[in-house]
């Protein structure tokens, strides 16, 4: 798990969930990473175009945000 930490495949944040199912049986750092889609993504070509999906999925959303409505911008944001 720390390699991954290390070689940015996993943030120190989720390194926590990972760890815990760890604990729990559910398999090695890389097996749990790719069961749950932890992989952390720093291309920042591949982050634009999920922006761009995630912005082209929600236009009401973003026209809230525009328009002002600050709170909109949370249900844009994964967490």
């Amino acid at each position: 798990m720390l390699a991954r930490v290390f070689d940015n495949t996993l943030s120190s944040k989720l390194a926590k969930t990972v760890f815990e199912a760890m604990c729990a049986g559910e398999g090695s750092a890389d097996e749990i990473i790719e069961k749950k889609g932890l992989k952390q993504i720093s291309n920042s070509g591949e982050i634009e175009k999920i922006v761009d999906q995630v912005l082209a999925a929600n236009p009401q959303q973003v026209t809230d945000y525009m328009g002002g409505k600050e709170k909109a911008f949370n249900s844009l944001v994964a967490r």
